[in-house]
Order: structure tokens, then C-alpha cells, then sequence
């Protein structure tokens, strides 16, 4: 089973490969790339944080990999109409990823 620390840099390489190319789209395709290199931000920003070493981080990380994949078979299937709505999934998920990261109510002692 993955930890935590290798399932993160697994979404980092993902949502990179995720973002690339997405600006050739018609319509919204650059602002899709602009918030996905945003959550490529957020994702570089937990590195090296305590919980991707525990064994806790491993559900929302894997939560996060299968929306992540979502995005990733919508955008290869070139299925764009359903690609807003996997997004902000794929969204939700990094943002809930990011507060649980943050490890709330817990001591370290």
C-alpha cells in the first residue's frame, strides 16, 4: 500500500501532467489550466508535512487520486463537457486534503 508522502507526489505529478495542454482547449481551457496550477500549488505546499507520514493521511489522499483520475480520463477522453464538474470535485477534495494535512485537534507530544 502507498503511504501518504508517495500518493501526494503522485498527485503533484499528476495534476502537473493534468494542466499541461489544457490551454488548447476552446472556451474555458485556460482558466481550467489557471486553477489547476493552482491546485499544483496547494499540492507543492504540504510537502514535508508530518501527516503524509502517517498512516491517517492514506484515505483522503486516495480520495484525492480517484478525482484526480476523474479529471485525467475526462481531459484524455476529450469529454469537456463533464470536465467543469470533475474539477471542482477534484477541487474539494485538494482543499479537504489541505485541512486535514493541517492536522486540527491534534497534539504532538
Amino acid at each position: 500500500m502507498p503511504s501518504g508522502t508517495e500518493n501526494l507526489n503522485s498527485l503533484i505529478a499528476g495534476c502537473r501532467a493534468l494542466a499541461q495542454g489544457l490551454e488548447v482547449e476552446s472556451g474555458q481551457g485556460a482558466a481550467w489550466k489557471a486553477k489547476a496550477q493552482g491546485l499544483l500549488k496547494t499540492l507543492e505546499g504540504m510537502q514535508g508535512k508530518f501527516f503524509f507520514k502517517t498512516i491517517p493521511s492514506v484515505p483522503p489522499t486516495k480520495a484525492t487520486l480517484a478525482a484526480l483520475a476523474e479529471c485525467q480520463g475526462l481531459k484524455e477522453k476529450g469529454q469537456w463537457k463533464d470536465f467543469p464538474t470533475a474539477l471542482v470535485n477534484f477541487e474539494k477534495s485538494v482543499a479537504d486534503l489541505a485541512y486535514k494535512a493541517t492536522m486540527p485537534g491534534t497534539q504532538l507530544t
